[in-house]
């Protein structure tokens, strides 16, 4: 065995782990406590907990992230797009306020979608007989500190109605 007899790290792996660990910097108190998946999480990535009573407690209220991230450059209309799998938008939308969230690399910009919004799409897309396997997921509202405030209002407002 020599050491430079290894595996390479590759750029999508460099660029989730930027992407993750930026995300934590938006998901923050005194709002969120971001929750790592880490076993079989069939395509969550991250669980944020909205926090109340300014920033004192944790409320259980949670919604699921599909992380993605890449170097690609937008299309012609400033849309970025990433194929996700049909039963992995059925899995997410089991926890209300779930999202999609895309991270492009060379613009270290943060875009993201509900996972509801894009199940009702896709529902007034196709009819309940032509099921598509994969799914394209159109990315152009920014993530930012604004939108993660508005974030938190929307979930803290899902669970108050349930």
């Amino acid at each position: 065995m020599t050491i430079n007899d290894l595996p390479e790290r590759t750029k999508e792996h460099v660029s989730n782990d930027i992407a993750r660990s930026k995300l934590r910097g938006l998901f923050n108190d005194p709002l969120f406590i971001v929750r790592e998946e880490t076993d079989n999480d069939y395509g969550v990535d991250v669980c944020i907990e909205a926090i109340i009573n300014k920033g004192k407690s944790p409320s259980n209220i949670r919604a699921h992230i599909q992380l993605k991230s890449s170097g690609k450059k937008p299309k012609k209309d400033g849309v970025y797009s990433y194929s996700v799998s049909r039963k992995n938008l059925n899995y997410l939308i089991n926890n209300p306020g779930s999202l999609y969230v895309f991270y492009s690399v060379p613009n270290k910009q943060f875009y993201f979608r509900y996972a509801d919004d894009l199940h009702h799409e896709y529902n007034n897309t196709y009819s309940k007989s032509h099921k598509q396997e994969y799914i394209t997921v159109n990315f152009h509202k920014v993530l930012n500190k604004k939108s993660v405030e508005e974030i938190h209002t929307s979930l803290i407002n899902i669970y108050s109605t349930v």
